[in-house]
This record gives structure tokens, sequence and C-alpha cells, in this order.
């Protein structure tokens, strides 16, 4: 049998989202809320989030995925939502979006293994781990940002990440490279 990912639970997500929201995502996603709520895994990269808080960001910078209800945030400022039936990755650094799983199990399995954190085809972290160990695990409104962003230039190298507010910093990349689509 495959390995978990084991999240470390965090302050409980507001009941106003639980009721909100459970009927949107996998029952996977529920019982994490109720289990963990706004915990995190593989060291912090991978971090629950309460969907309310994302939503008017969303709408802003990535307008086609707000019917999608926000679930994960990654330590380099990713979104990770639910719609349709699929998790899609948007990796505002780099400008794109993809689908990641339509299974939240396979998400827990995945974010298990260094191996796929690492693989570009999944989460991409590549930075993660020296940053990490540079300037410590951002907090839950916080990702590590290139400086420059990478849509002026920046380098996509561990030296080049600071710690940034993630909402600002991903209104920041729509405003100069535009939303994602």
């Amino acid at each position: 049998m495959a390995k978990e990912a084991v999240f470390v639970s965090g302050p409980q997500i507001p009941p106003s989202s639980l009721e909100t929201f459970t009927e949107q995502v996998p029952p996977e996603m529920t019982a994490l809320w109720r289990d963990h709520g706004l915990g995190d895994t593989a060291d912090g990269y991978l971090r629950i989030v309460d969907p309310a808080r994302w939503l008017d960001v969303l709408a802003e910078v990535a307008p086609r995925f707000t019917q999608g209800v926000p679930l994960f945030s990654s330590a380099l400022g990713d979104l990770f939502v639910w719609l349709d039936g699929r998790l899609h990755l948007l990796e505002f650094r780099k400008g794109t979006s993809r689908i990641l799983t339509k299974s939240m199990a396979t998400l827990k399995v995945i974010a298990a293994y260094e191996s796929f954190l690492n693989d570009p085809d999944y989460f991409d972290w590549a930075p993660w781990p020296e940053a990490r160990a540079r300037l410590g695990v951002p907090g839950p409104e916080e990702c590590f940002g290139f400086t420059p962003i990478l849509a002026l230039g920046g380098r996509p190298a561990a030296d080049s990440l600071q710690l940034v507010g993630m909402r600002e910093h991903l209104l920041l990349i729509s405003s100069v490279a535009g939303p994602l689509s």
C-alpha cells in the first residue's frame, strides 16, 4: 500500500466555510478540513486554505477558475483549485495552470513522496528546500516569491526568493503578466 502525506493540524476552518463548501468538494477534502483544519504537509510546503479567503483574489488573478474552490496553497505561491471534478494547479510564478489529479486520494499519495514534490510534472518545488533552510517556513498568508518576478526576468533560483504576502504577490504577478488563463 502506498503511503499518504501526513498532515500537521492547524487552526480550525471557520464553520461558515465548512458549511458553504462541503457540498462542492470531494468528501476527502471535507475530512481534511475537519481533521486538520488549516494544516499543512510536506514540511509546510502544501497548506490547506480557507476557500472563502481566496475567492476574491482568484476572481482577479485567474477568472477562468472563479467557479472553483481553492483548497491548498504552496509555499511558492501556487493555488490548488477544485473545479469540474478535478484538482487544478495554478502556478502563477510560471503563468501556467494544469490538471493535477481527479482524486484527492492521489494527491495525498503524491504529496508524500519527495520525488513527486520535486517533479516539474507534479509540484516542481525545486527551490523550496534551499529557501526553507535559508528563510524558514512561510506563514499561512505568506509565500516565497521570486524577486524580481519571473515575468520580469527574475531567475528561478532559491537565492532569488524572498518572503512575501501571498495575496499581494499573486496580484502583482497578475498585474504585470496578466490574469492566468
